[in-house]
């Protein structure tokens, strides 16, 4: 009896003592410690003490021989921006900034075209005509004509004159407004691939450490394997989980660099980018904040230029209709005839009606009046769907935030699970298996916050570009 109280004495303080060996090799995981090889023995440990005090005892190498052994890794600068620098470049890049500089261009001469007409026309004009006659005839007067003079038309009614400079003013305020949705475009891509890169850097951190974690953990099992410590099958599930970390690291790397190199091409900056913001929640305002801007779109203040550039083309179309009246002046100095010097002026209203031109007026008419009805249709409708689409994405907006929070709980939980089976795990009430199941289930967790805070985050921005906001 004595002899198995001692036996169990023993027996206990041995387990203790590898227990606490255990919990000072645990293997550092985000914000705690994991002992994730529980069961390693007394006798392993001091295999390692020993190894690391023979390492100590040897004679170190020179630097010169560290150097020469070992190459410097060369790594390419890192810069860290933020949205807006990113959309500043892109504004400042000549092929967007060309575009919308020659579009609105366009717009502003085609307006001063159209603004010209209302002011007179000025040209100068000069003659110069000698006539001699036959002689035969019994003629023998040479006449000769040289002048030079100034003519002025004014024009005093016309039809349509300035339902023209109306139509191209609408036109140029359309311009105007498409530029600055452009930007916001613009904006929005630079925002969505931010967001892209910002979830894949905070997927590709954990899975470093995992990967680095399970490498590890497999080599481990291999040493425990070769003296019979641990089952060949513990050993073989841990490395398919490590090379499973291995494909997805890759495959994350792989989507980071395209994503980069897109993010480069939209911007002109340089492709070694990162993005060390922190994430953070979304906050909507009241949905009717965003459904009292409704009828303030972009899309709806351009179609309402469209529409009132149309109805303005009617007018410019019935311009025949009615009769052109204007002012013409001259004014002529020079040789009338042979010897004869003077000045000539004139000045009178002129009136010229379009009788018929082949029915080409009507059809004009006729296809700008279908035009105008087709752009107040559109702007009907436009009016209608974009409330509704407002609310649909409020509501779009609203669950995924509501799906970042719950993946955000379940991660925790992932978390503390992930804590309690390490601890079952050093007492034996879990297997190997169960601990990497727990370990995949919080990686899986983890991808599922990233995405949906990238989910989310698209979704403000779809919002805010439906209202015009930034």
């Amino acid at each position: 009896m004595i002899f198995c109280v001692n036996s169990n004495f023993f027996r206990y303080f041995f387990m203790l003592n590898c227990f606490l060996i255990n919990l000072n090799l645990g293997l550092s995981f985000p914000d705690y410690k994991i002992p994730f090889l529980s069961y390693i023995s007394f006798a392993e440990a001091q295999q390692k003490k020993q190894a690391k005090d023979q390492s100590k005892n040897s004679k170190p190498a020179t630097a010169a021989k560290i150097s020469q052994a070992t190459p410097v890794p060369i790594t390419a600068s890192v810069q860290t921006v933020s949205i807006e620098e990113l959309y500043s470049s892109a504004l400042q890049k000549k092929e967007f900034s060309d575009t919308q500089k020659s579009r609105i261009q366009q717009s502003y001469y085609q307006k001063k075209q159209a603004e010209s007409v209302v002011f007179p026309n000025v040209s100068a004009n000069a003659q110069y005509i000698e006539t001699t006659l036959n002689p035969e005839v019994g003629a023998d007067e040479e006449t000769t004509l040289k002048t030079v003079g100034l003519s002025l038309k004014q024009p005093l009614f016309k039809y349509g004159l300035f339902a023209g400079v109306k139509r191209e003013k609408y036109n140029y305020q359309a311009v105007e407004l498409q530029n600055k949705t452009n930007e916001l475009d613009l904006f929005s891509r630079i925002a969505q691939s931010y967001y892209r890169i910002q979830s894949l850097e905070s997927t590709r951190s954990i899975l470093q450490e995992l990967n680095e974690l399970s490498q590890k953990r497999v080599s481990i099992f291999s040493s425990r394997v070769k003296i019979g410590k641990s089952k060949k099958q513990d050993f073989l599930t841990n490395q398919i989980q490590f090379q499973g970390l291995q494909a997805q690291l890759k495959d994350i790397e792989a989507q980071l660099i395209e994503e980069k190199l897109k993010l480069s091409e939209m911007t002109g900056m340089s492709k070694d980018i990162s993005v060390s913001a922190p994430f953070q929640a979304v906050q909507p305002k009241p949905l009717s904040f965003y459904t009292d801007k409704s009828l303030e779109t972009p899309e709806i203040q351009i179609q309402e230029k469209l529409s009132l550039s149309a109805v303005e083309n009617i007018g410019v179309t019935k311009t025949n209709y009615f009769p052109y009246i204007y002012a013409d002046l001259s004014a002529k100095y020079g040789e009338f005839s042979s010897g004869i010097k003077g000045d000539e002026y004139s000045i009178g209203v002129k009136l010229e009606l379009p009788l018929f031109v082949g029915g080409g007026d009507y059809a004009q008419v006729q296809q700008a009046q279908w035009k105008s009805i087709e752009e107040k249709t559109k702007l009907s409708s436009l009016k209608m769907s974009t409330r509704l689409e407002i609310e649909n994405l409020y509501i779009q907006l609203e669950k995924n935030i509501e799906l970042y929070k719950l993946y955000g709980e379940s991660l925790g939980v992932a978390r503390e699970n992930y804590k309690l089976f390490n601890r079952e795990f050093d007492l034996g009430l879990v297997s190997n298996l169960d601990l990497l199941n727990s370990l995949n289930s919080y990686l899986d967790n983890k991808k599922n916050l990233d995405e949906a805070y990238y989910n989310m985050k698209v979704s403000e921005l779809e919002l805010n570009r439906k209202v015009g906001a930034r």
